[in-house]
Parts: C-alpha cells; structure tokens; sequence
C-alpha cells in the first residue's frame, strides 16, 4: 500500500494543491496515490467511502500529470474527488443508497460530475448517504453508517454525510454534495465545514432529474475553504438544455468575489429555530456571529420570519411525493421512506397540488424579505449532531419528525430558491462543530461567497481539524 499522505497535506485547501500541481511540486499520481493509501487506513470505520475505482484513478491521474504546467491545463487538475452515490459516475455503481439500485453503474456522468472532470478533477470513489438522500443522518441499511471525525459515535448529517466525513477527515480534497431540505448545508455545520446550496438552476441536477417537486434539489460545494467553494461552483455552475429553471453563468467567475470584502450589507440576524428548541450553544454561536459582522463594519439588526405550523405539514407532503414519484414500491425501501410513499400515496393530486401551492406562496413571502435584507444570519441546524441510530430507534411518523427538528430552518431555502451557506461557527462546550447559516437573494452567491471569505479572514476556521 503506498503511504497516505501527511495530514497537513491531506487538510490543505484544494485550491493549494492545484497550485502545486500546476506549478509541478506535487504530482496528481501522488495525490491519488496517498488519498488512496489514507481511504484504506479509515475505512470502513469512517463509512464515508462506499466505493472505489483505483485503477481508472490512476490512469487519469498519469494523464493529468502530463498536462500539470502546460498552456490551457485545467484549475482543478489532478485533484481526486469522491462523490455523493446519489450522483452518476460513468463506469463506477451508483445506489442512492438503496438496495433496489445497488447493482447499477451508468454509462455516463451526471452533469457536475461531468463538469468537474473537465476542470481536471480524477474521480476515486463514491460517498455514502442515507436512502434516497431524504434523512438529516446518513444511516442507511445499505451501507451501514457514516460516522463523524469529530466523535465517531454521532452522525455527520446528511444527505451528504459521507461526502463531510470525507472531507473532513482528510480523505480527498474535493467531494460532491446536494442539498434538497439541508443536505450540504447540515453535515457543514455538524463537521466544521463551509458547505453552500446555489440559487435554484444554478447547477444543474440534469440530466436525469429535475430537482424534484417544486425544484427543491440543487448540488453544490461542501468544502474547507471559501475559495474551493468559489472554483469548485465555477466548475459546476451553467444550465442543460431542458433545465426547468435555468440560470446563466455570471459574468465574473464566483473566485472574482471571494478575492476582497463585500460592500456594507444590510444583515437581519435571526436566534430561532422555529419549528424546534434551538440548543443554546446554537444560538449563542449565531448571536457571536451577528456581533463578529457588525465589527466587520455591516448593518446588523434583529429579525424574524413569517412563517406558520402549516408550512412544515405542506413541506412533508411534497417531500413525501418525491420519494412515491420514484419507480420503487414501499416494500422496497427502508421503513422511513416507505413511510413517506404511503403518506403521499394517501392523498389525492388535488390536495398535493394545495399544499405546493401554499408553499409557493410562504415562499414568495419569505424572498420579500431581501427587498429590505441583503443577507439572513440564522442558525444552520437546532441540535448538535445526534448519536449513531438515535432516529431509527424511533417509529417512521416519529422518525420523521425528529429530523425535522433536527433541520431547524435548512428548508426554506430549497424552497425559495435561493442561495445559503453553512459558515464554520467554532466548536461547543462537548467540543461539537457549530454553523450559521447566511442566506441571500435568489442569484446572488456571489455575496455570500464575498461575505464568507472575509469571515475567514477576520477568522481562519480551517486551523480547526478533527482529533487524529
């Protein structure tokens, strides 16, 4: 086995080592070569990693070495990346998590991993996730659970708990992520990550999904560092033909933004969860973090939503239709998600359609907001990271409810659309990761991009690394 990189070297910020790839210092079959070697050392103890494919790694790898210092060589070249098994791999299995598909490989890419393999990434493996993607955990009974770097006895968060465990953990430097309800923005937060969901259309989920109903589904950049995020979102970033919502490219790259200070923003700060109590050294963190932007020089002031019991009721009929819409039967699926399918199952189109219309509406209501906001600071999660099964001990309805309380307000930006990001927010008295979540007007990354950065400036949160 070759010998794992060291840990610096495996924590370093992805766009450094693209530096030293580009610049001939390290080569990307030294890169995959010892991200490799430190994926055997964790795994399947970390149940981050789901699936591998070496070889192939190790072919595209020799060829971007030959490329490192040329003319036109790609940003990200040579940087291996794992991806989120809820995202097509050509040639590599894709399961979702579930074992109905656990025997699928596609013949081709879906669009973001596409995209970042044309700005040189190398694909080595596949992340875990819970079942279908529709859990705060990543737990599934396919592959048994994805365990925290900070306390392996809880949970990363999820959906995209494999792809933080990974990340955090120092197993690649680049991971894939979406995010439907949470699912990059909660596992940030639970591993000290900067995890962003774009602005509906800003990625495309294509080409074979649309995002879901109401277009709540969006990937985007789970990362250490605000600068990856920024280059990792160039990569990504662009419609597909057929795209429901699509959004152009904008005119300036997202790394333009993170390179100076955003002018003074009109911030609303916001200390609830809403629809759950909010542990305190949640909210403490986010009332730090109010007090740290005004001392950057930004408008802050105390807010609150327009929001109503109604809302989480609707959301759960949605949610619940995109599990029943899939071409599975509940008997195929893991008690939750069978859960889910009947409950959608038991009403009919016409109460679906009401409820996403009132959705809608609440979501039009909460955008309004930024007519008078620029940004939203908000807790990212209500709750620490809970403990490995403590929601599967629970019946599915019970379940179910659990996480949404866990969520705290992740949701309502899957569904206005617009973009937010979990901000490394320190750690609590159990030595737990903490995150805020800043969100911004629909389009409008660039911002939170800018504002992210000089947080990191004012404080390098990437210092902080799990315990060895």
């Amino acid at each position: 086995m070759t010998e794992a990189l060291d840990a610096d070297l495996a924590h370093a910020p992805a766009h450094r080592l693209a530096d030293l790839v580009h610049q001939r210092a390290l080569s990307p079959v030294e890169l995959v070569e010892g991200f490799l070697a430190r994926i055997d050392r964790a795994e399947p103890q970390l149940g981050a990693v789901v699936a591998r494919d070496p070889e192939t790694a190790r072919t595209e790898a020799a060829s971007a070495a030959q490329q490192a210092g040329t003319e036109g060589a790609p940003p990200l070249l040579g940087l291996p990346v794992l991806v989120k098994d809820s995202q097509a791999t050509r040639g590599l299995r894709t399961t979702f998590a579930t074992r109905a598909w656990s025997g699928w490989v596609p013949g081709d890419d879906d669009a973001v991993v596409a995209r970042l393999r044309q700005a040189g990434c190398v694909v080595i493996g596949k992340t875990n996730l819970c079942e279908l993607g529709t859990e705060p955990v990543t737990e599934p009974e396919l592959f048994g659970p994805a365990r925290n770097p900070w306390d392996r006895t809880r949970t990363p968060g999820g959906s995209s708990g494999g792809s933080a465990a990974a990340l955090a953990g120092g197993l690649a430097p680049v991971v894939t992520a979406s995010d439907g309800a949470g699912s990059i923005r909660i596992p940030a937060a639970h591993c000290h990550l900067f995890g962003l969901k774009p602005s509906r259309g800003r990625v495309s989920n294509g080409p074979r999904t649309s995002g879901g109903l109401l277009g709540l589904t969006s990937p985007g950049p789970l990362t250490r560092d605000v600068t990856d995020a920024a280059l990792q979102l160039d990569a990504m970033c662009g419609p597909l033909a057929g795209d429901p919502c699509p959004l152009p490219r904008p005119r300036e790259p997202f790394a333009t933004a993170t390179r100076g200070d955003p002018p003074r923003l009109r911030i609303g700060v916001l200390t609830d969860a809403l629809f759950a109590p909010l542990e305190e050294s949640r909210r403490a963190a986010v009332a730090a973090m109010g007090e740290r932007l005004a001392g950057l020089g930004h408008a802050v002031e105390p807010m609150s939503l327009p929001v109503d019991e109604g809302m989480l009721a609707d959301f759960t009929l949605v949610w619940a239709a995109n599990v029943a819409g899939l071409p599975l039967q509940p008997e195929q699926l893991e008690p939750l998600n069978a859960w889910l399918a009947r409950h959608a199952a038991a009403h009919d189109a016409g109460t679906l359609t009401a409820a996403a219309a009132r959705l809608q509406l609440r979501a039009r209501r909460l955008a309004e907001i930024h007519a008078e906001l620029d940004v939203v600071c908000s807790p990212t999660v209500a709750q620490p990271p809970s403990r490995i099964g403590e929601g599967a001990q629970r019946e599915p309805a019970e379940q179910f409810a659990w996480g949404s309380a866990q969520v705290g307000l992740t949701p309502l930006a899957n569904l206005t659309g617009q973009p937010a990001a979990s901000v490394p927010a320190g750690l609590d008295p159990e030595g737990l990761p903490r995150g805020v979540m800043l969100t911004a007007a629909s389009g409008e990354e660039a911002t939170l991009l800018a504002l992210a950065a000089q947080l990191q400036r004012a404080w390098d949160w990437t210092a902080l690394r799990p315990p060895p």
